[in-house]
């Protein structure tokens, strides 16, 4: 082995600086998060848990128990489970999916379910078909909707934003929005990642901008988020399910 010559030395000393300067016009360059929690996407923990008690407190669960076939009986219950969005007291925004063909029978129950809590029977009070969306009448439900209110200003979705939901875990959700679906899903935004039907998807600032659609099939890392002009249309159209 033959010991590297000043030029060998020399040249190797450029690419170095050469990478480094690189390296730091890509940190200077790279997008920030206005809640300057580092680069985008990425937050400290301490925003992380800050973000998820803000999207906790106005997520529930909703299942629902349609009546099962004449002469056939289901183990356990026959439930289907689905997010909603607390937007007041005793008012519960889903997708519209959770509750199709409401009510079936009956027996069809709706129910919602908040952190720590004995479910609440519901029924749909708005279901807003071409916009994908229902409203549930809570009676029972108490407390206070707390948190900040809605971002529905037009453009809150685009390819690479990165939106957030309270996890089924009890964790943080991250999900990447990807871009317009086509086809037969064309009203729909791509996202990734799994999430049950009217998951809200909140912004950096706990702030809604819209929630997850149907369960596409074939798709197992995907989801179909609405877009924001529905739940505004939502707003707009069907004043009459606030309080």
């Amino acid at each position: 082995m033959t010991a590297s010559g000043p030029e060998c030395i020399k040249f190797h000393r450029r690419r170095a600086c050469v990478a480094l300067g690189i390296a730091v016009g890509l940190l200077a360059a790279w997008p920030h998060s206005g809640s300057a929690d580092g680069p985008r996407g990425l937050l400290t923990l301490k925003a992380q848990q800050a973000l998820l008690a803000k999207a906790s407190a106005r997520t529930v669960t909703v299942r629902r128990r349609p009546p099962p076939a004449p002469g056939f009986v289901v183990p356990g219950g026959n439930w289907t489970y689905a997010r909603g969005w607390l937007a007041t007291p005793g008012r519960v925004i889903t997708s519209a999916t959770t509750v199709a063909g409401w009510p079936l029978g009956a027996d069809d129950l709706i129910e919602v379910i908040t952190p720590g809590s004995a479910p609440y029977t519901a029924a749909v009070r708005v279901l807003e078909k071409g916009l994908g969306l229902a409203v549930l009448d809570v009676p029972g439900m108490k407390g206070q909707a707390v948190g900040p209110d809605p971002a529905l200003e037009e453009g809150a979705l685009y390819g690479g934003r990165a939106v957030y939901a309270a996890g089924e875990n009890g964790l943080l959700a991250r999900y990447a929005v990807r871009g317009p679906a086509a086809g037969v899903y064309a009203f729909y935004w791509w996202i990734d990642g799994y999430g049950l039907p009217g998951t809200p998807l909140v912004d950096l600032e706990g702030r809604l901008v819209s929630v997850i659609g149907p369960r596409p099939p074939n798709e197992p890392r995907r989801s179909l988020a609405l877009p924001t002009k529905a739940l505004r249309s939502l707003f707009e159209r069907a004043p009459d399910w606030r309080p």
